[in-house]
């Protein structure tokens, strides 16, 4: 069973983020399994859309200075799932939808920024194997 993964919208102010998204999920569909993404079929069984629709930040611990040490930074998607013989949509667990992540901050704001960006990482990787397990449960036996 094949899979067109397309570059999903970006609703935040994030820049890259929906390229950060989009590279995970083809990573995610590259490997071994029953589902393989595609980029260049005429005819792939379902196609992967969505959007980004939000990236929030906020202070998790602070100092007694009142100064942060830790963020969290969460991230909500809307993946959809079309079925391309008869543009039905499947609908993709709540789990698939949103993810966070905790980094650490940094008086050199180089650091703080990377390691945001590291987190961003972290959680397009998440949100990428949940929707590939999402995507192998709702398409289990349709094509077989």
């Amino acid at each position: 069973m094949t899979i067109a993964i397309t570059t999903f919208e970006n609703d935040t102010l994030e820049p890259g983020i929906e390229l950060m998204l989009g590279s995970a999920l083809i990573s995610e569909f590259a490997r071994p399994g029953r589902v393989r993404g595609v980029e260049n079929s005429s005819s792939p069984d379902y196609t992967l859309k969505g959007s980004v629709k939000a990236v929030n930040t906020a202070s998790r611990t602070l100092t007694t200075n009142i100064r942060a040490i830790e963020f969290t930074i969460s991230v909500r998607i809307d993946p959809v799932l079309v079925r391309n013989s008869d543009g039905r949509t499947l609908k993709l667990d709540r789990l698939s939808r949103s993810a966070n992540e905790v980094y650490l901050a940094s008086f050199n704001l180089e650091i703080s920024r990377k390691n945001r960006e590291e987190a961003l990482r972290r959680i397009t990787a998440v949100l990428a194997d949940r929707i590939y397990d999402d995507v192998e449960v709702l398409t289990d036996g349709a094509d077989s």
